[in-house]
């Protein structure tokens, strides 16, 4: 599953967006179309509302937020879910995010759209990150 992510370039706060991952030739479910450019994309995510065990996480729809000043979107390749997600779900990991928070910090990319200070949009490039 393809994931895109939106952070701050200047503190690496991230927002994280999953979709199924599409054919190079066919566009993204939910993408605009060309007859179509005001449809809003949406994403997939897995969100964790409060502390406790699996049964507390859940995958919900959201529309994909546009990068603003400072922002970069990233279509995420690969990502790293690991046993200090588990501990922070179950609320057992010091320092660690409060409800609600999508698991996941540690990713590898390629960033499709950046805004850059003073600038505007920016060019496309590979990333790995680690929020």
């Amino acid at each position: 599953m393809a994931t895109l992510k939106t952070g701050s370039l200047e503190t690496g706060a991230a927002r994280t967006a999953s979709s199924p991952p599409a054919a190079p030739t066919t566009p993204p479910p939910g993408s605009p179309t060309e007859g179509d450019k005001d449809q809003v994309m949406k994403y997939r995510h897995v969100v964790v509302r409060r502390t406790g065990g699996p049964e507390v996480m859940q995958i919900v729809e959201d529309e994909l937020p546009a990068p603003i000043s400072g922002e970069v979107l990233v279509k995420v390749l690969a990502a790293d879910v690991g046993f200090s997600d588990v501990n922070i779900r179950r609320g057992r990991y010091p320092g660690g995010p409060r409800p609600p928070f999508t698991p996941g910090y540690a990713i590898v990319g390629a960033v499709t759209a950046a805004v850059v200070r003073d600038r505007g949009p920016v060019g496309a490039g590979q990333v790995d990150v680690t929020a």
